[in-house]
């Protein structure tokens, strides 16, 4: 219990990249799962959430769904090129 409060605070900005990463990698892959399935993925996990039968889903549905680690590592990369190269410096003016 105590050792996670330890984690967030030495590494605030390492933890916020990397659950800013995270849902966003899920936002995109909700989105695209709207775009190309109208949200068959989306639908399923709701159902599984509710405790109810749905019918199964195809590959492609699974496909889908296997971007989101994808989406994960790019913004990771992305958000590490971006924050951890400038100075921690604020320039006010």
């Amino acid at each position: 219990g105590g050792t996670h409060i330890y984690y967030h605070i030495f590494l605030q900005k390492s933890l916020t990249i990397f659950h800013a990463a995270l849902y966003g990698g899920a936002v995109i892959t909700t989105g695209f799962d709207y775009f190309v399935e109208h949200s068959v993925m989306l639908m399923w996990v709701w159902d599984r959430v509710r405790v109810k039968e749905s019918k199964p889903i195809c590959w492609f549905s699974w496909a889908i769904v296997a971007t989101w680690p994808l989406t994960f590592l790019l913004g990771k990369i992305f958000f590490f090129l971006h924050f951890c190269s400038k100075s921690q410096s604020i320039q006010l003016f």
